[in-house]
Order: C-alpha cells, then sequence, then structure tokens
C-alpha cells in the first residue's frame, strides 16, 4: 500500500487540512502539556494547535536553519511536557526532507506522538508508517499523487485513534450496538464505530 499501513486503519478527509485538524482539535492533553512545532512550516500544519492553548496546552516554534527543519533540533527542544510533535515530512517552501525516521525513533522512545503533514511528499518520497514510527499521518490526493483536489485521508495509529474526539457524527455511529426507537422521545449519546469509521461522517 501507499504508506504500508493497515487499511482498515485509514480514513478519507477532504484535504490534509482535515487531517490536521481532527487530531489537533480532538486528541485529549492536559494543561502543560507541550506541542513542538516549526516557524518554517506550512501553516496547516501548526495553525490548527494554536487554540489548544486556550485549554492551557504549551506550544512551542522550533526555528528552522535556512529553510532546514532537522530532526536533530527538534529532538533537542524535547521536553518532559512534550507529547506531540507536529511536523510536515517535506517543507512546502523549501523541499527539504526532514529525516522522519530518526525523529519519530526519538518521540517513541520518549512516548511522544508524531503527526506528519505529508502532501508535499507523497508519490515522491517512500513512506513506511512502522519503520518511521509515525502515529499520525495526513495527505490529500493531489499534488504528487496526480490525483483530484477535495480528496484526501488520513491514517492514526489504532490506540491514538481511540482518544480522538471527532467533530460531527452520524455515520460515524456504532448503529449495530445502538437502539433506535423511531418513536423516540429522548436519545442517548451513542459509541462510535471502531477504527477509522470512527472519523468518516457522511458519503466518501
Amino acid at each position: 500500500m501507499l504508506i504500508h499501513a493497515d487499511p482498515a486503519d485509514v480514513f478519507l478527509t477532504r484535504n490534509t487540512t482535515d487531517g490536521n485538524n481532527l487530531f489537533a482539535q480532538g486528541y485529549s492533553l492536559e494543561p502543560g502539556n507541550e506541542v513542538l512545532i516549526c516557524n518554517e512550516d506550512f501553516p496547516a500544519v501548526y495553525m490548527p494547535w494554536t487554540r489548544r492553548q486556550l485549554e492551557g496546552v504549551k506550544l512551542t516554534v522550533v526555528q528552522s536553519r535556512d529553510g532546514i527543519v532537522s530532526a536533530d533540533d527538534m529532538i533537542a527542544n524535547f521536553s518532559d511536557q512534550t507529547r506531540i510533535v507536529a511536523l510536515s515530512l517535506a517543507q512546502s517552501s523549501s523541499g527539504y526532507v526532514t529525516d522522519i525516521a530518526k525523529l519519530g525513533k526519538a518521540c517513541r522512545e520518549r512516548n511522544i506522538l508524531l503527526s506528519v503533514d505529508a502532501i508535499q511528499a507523497m508519490g515522491r518520497v517512500p513512506v513506511y508508517i512502522d519503520k518511521m514510527n509515525i502515529d499520525v499521518l495526513a495527505s490529500s490526493g493531489f499534488k504528487g499523487l496526480m490525483g483530484p483536489m477535495g480528496a484526501g485521508f488520513c491514517w492514526c495509529r489504532r490506540d491514538v485513534m481511540a482518544r480522538i474526539k471527532p467533530p460531527f457524527l452520524s455515520g460515524n455511529i456504532d448503529w449495530d450496538h445502538y437502539d433506535l426507537d423511531p418513536g423516540f422521545s429522548s436519545l442517548s449519546a451513542p459509541d462510535y464505530k471502531p477504527g477509522a469509521g470512527r472519523m468518516e461522517t457522511g458519503t466518501q
């Protein structure tokens, strides 16, 4: 497969920004937790995290060096409170490809989640979810994949996906275990479908 992952863990989105936002807006974090981003990155990578600061989440900006966003610089900024690193695999401004495998290994050793925006690299750079120790990956179908705009996808590690609260409810409800009486006068809160179905709400 394109990213060498189980298709059951992939869900469709409109674009890369959708995938980035679903994780950034919906993943459970506590006040004082830290998210690392880079100043060189595309706004769709870091802007979704800015609102989490209203909840007490710390956003730390790592400075690039002449367009280079090195794994070593990101790792050097890890702290005891770092919970997530959000970064592009390939930078849209410089084309620099970060050593995601090295960064991912360091993240995994410290129990830090690695969220990767892969739109600039997909179709051009081989992506191996496991070898790169990626926890969340978002991409669109156009650019290197030569697909249409308005069609994207996101992959999440299963235990990570289980901690993401989807913003919408409908097609992602576990209808097989939800007793909906046609004559209902009240509704209970439903559970989500397992796996990637948790994130897809409408007609794909």
